[in-house]
């Protein structure tokens, strides 16, 4: 690897077809102090993934494990073989990695994985609210289907959302995915969500009863180029 980050060695590989989407993500705690300096490395890293051609989403924290003091940065690739032939190319990234990510005391790394899409992708600079799930034995499957019968709800609130299976580095948790555009309408959509007469058979499915999977975390967070 090119960066110093933590890899968890104990992957669990899934059954997942070789060309889905996948993403690498790597979550970052903030140094004390070192808010600016680690606010210029992530625009720094953005605009060389612009100048590269590299799909690179960079987020701060609001709310989860660690408060607001947590960078997730996020890589997205069509699928494993595009990932190894754009992942950190050219003289732009060995710049950037040389003369600003290794000697860097602004981030340190606590944890990483890959996961891949179970849906079409969403593109964009987002508001995002992570649900993670841990499925039951055998019950994988069907956990799966309630997150879509999930996802229509959270469509009909106005979210866009993406559904993730996490993969290396992980042990197989699912990722529920709901996104907004800005702060303003993650509002309004969280509203309309609350208003939906199917919500309470929502939170006893997956908060109360945990029939089908366990909660493991809720996070929000937000793209660095979002701006209300």
């Amino acid at each position: 690897m090119r960066r110093r980050m933590l890899i968890l060695l104990t992957g669990w590989f899934l059954s997942l077809p070789a060309m889905s989407q996948v993403a690498d993500i790597f979550y970052y705690e903030i140094q004390p102090g070192k808010a600016l300096e680690a606010n210029e490395l992530l625009n720094e890293a953005a605009r060389v993934a612009d100048e590269t051609d590299m799909t690179l989403a960079l987020h701060f924290q609001r709310y989860g494990p660690g408060g607001d003091g947590v960078v997730i940065w996020a890589e997205f690739y069509e699928d494993a073989f595009h990932r190894e032939k754009v992942r950190y190319k050219g003289e732009a990234w060995e710049k950037y990695f040389n003369d600003k990510w290794f000697p860097q005391t602004a981030l340190k790394p606590i944890e990483s994985y890959s996961m891949a899409l179970m849906d079409e992708p969403e593109s964009g600079a987002f508001v995002v609210d992570q649900y993670s799930f841990a499925p039951r034995p055998n019950l994988e499957a069907e956990a799966i289907a309630a997150m879509r019968e999930t996802q229509k709800m959270f469509e009909d609130a106005g979210f866009k959302v993406d559904l993730w299976i996490q993969d290396e580095g992980s042990l197989g948790h699912l990722e529920f995915v709901a996104l907004s555009n800005t702060w303003k309408e993650r509002a309004a959509n969280l509203k309309r969500l609350s208003e939906d007469p199917r919500i309470g058979s929502l939170r006893a499915l997956w908060f109360d009863s945990r029939e089908l999977a366990d909660p493991i975390a809720q996070r929000t967070f937000y793209d660095i180029r979002v701006t209300n």
